[in-house]
């Protein structure tokens, strides 16, 4: 064996060794924490993985998560972090971290780029006048968040995806109307939203309360009325399976 060949033998064990300590290290970690917080890390761990190789995924994960999220969410110095947060900071970790693997860091620039910069430095100019700095801080990031999210999708989403997507959309939309549905048969929420002397409550599914949770369903409804009428038409023309998975799916969401 020349000297190049147990050089090589030698790195591959080390690699292998290092490896191995390192999966050590992570199950006595996990070990230690509590069940809670374990399984917060397997998960977020899995998370990232599947994010490192389709970056586009979590566009998907993050539809559940948006309705859904609240009920999952901790605070840290005052400020409310969920699912939602996590997710958009692994998938946009995951597609620089891509980009970088690449050598192609690539900003995009959509058509709505520049009028969403003048928004923001808009809102910039009013902190001189803002009542809670801290209040003004969280609000800005959240319109950060909404532009990363924008540069995300206008550069790794492509149109073949869209079914999926509104797919996503509707399905996490009839878990929150069918939600909804119980809580107001069944009374299950506080007594401040009861409604006709007990006899029903007003809903607000993961929302906490029912006005968001309204409006939420309300962005929803005009996606579930197209996809209803595109389908409908469509299945009276061609009579396919297709067709007709779309036209319940869009009338389940429709009526729900």
């Amino acid at each position: 064996m020349n000297p190049l060949q147990f050089s090589f033998h030698w790195s591959q064990a080390l690699a292998r060794a290092g490896g191995w300590l390192a999966l050590l290290g992570v199950g006595a970690a996990l070990a230690l924490l509590p069940l809670k917080m374990a399984v917060v890390a397997v998960a977020g761990g899995a998370v990232l993985i599947l994010l490192l190789l389709r970056p586009a995924w979590g566009l998907y994960l993050l539809i559940p998560a948006i309705p859904f999220g609240p009920a999952a969410q901790v605070t840290l110095g005052g400020v409310s972090i969920g699912p939602v947060e996590a997710l958009l900071a692994l998938m946009l970790a995951a597609w620089l971290a891509q980009m970088t693997a690449r050598r192609e860091v690539v900003i995009p620039h959509p058509p709505l780029l520049w009028p969403f910069l003048l928004f923001l430095a808009t809102i910039g100019l009013s902190w001189w006048n803002t009542f809670s700095l801290a209040g003004s801080l969280v609000e800005t990031l959240k319109w950060l968040e909404m532009l990363a999210l924008y540069l995300f999708i206008a550069a790794r989403f492509r149109p073949q995806e869209t079914g999926r997507l509104v797919t996503a959309i509707l399905l996490a939309g009839l878990a929150q109307a069918g939600l909804g549905l119980y809580q107001f048969l069944f009374k299950a929420g506080p007594e401040g939203f009861l409604l006709f002397g007990g006899r029903f409550l007003r809903a607000f599914g993961t929302f906490r309360q029912p006005n968001p949770y309204a409006g939420y369903l309300g962005l929803a409804l005009p996606l579930a009325l197209s996809v209803t009428l595109w389908s409908a038409d469509r299945f009276r023309a061609q009579r396919d399976a297709r067709s007709l998975a779309w036209l319940a799916l869009g009338g389940a969401s429709l009526g729900g």
